[in-house]
């Protein structure tokens, strides 16, 4: 299904199963929010977002971290 918020420019990554959007540009202005897609369920729901807008960020995973 498609993220809540149409974006690109974003940083993906995946930890322990949910699949985490965050930040990147909606074609109007940068974002700090943050989505995770659960694909148990197959659904893509807010988290708590960034302090601050990202956009063309890199993401890593350390330790399931």
């Amino acid at each position: 299904p498609p993220m809540l918020t149409n974006r690109h420019g974003l940083g993906v990554g995946c930890i322990g199963g949910p699949l985490y959007a965050i930040g990147g540009h909606d074609g109007w202005s940068f974002l700090n929010t943050v989505e995770r897609f659960d694909p148990e369920t197959c659904v893509w729901s807010y988290v708590s977002s960034m302090a601050n807008v990202r956009c063309s960020l890199g993401v890593a995973v350390l330790e399931n971290r």
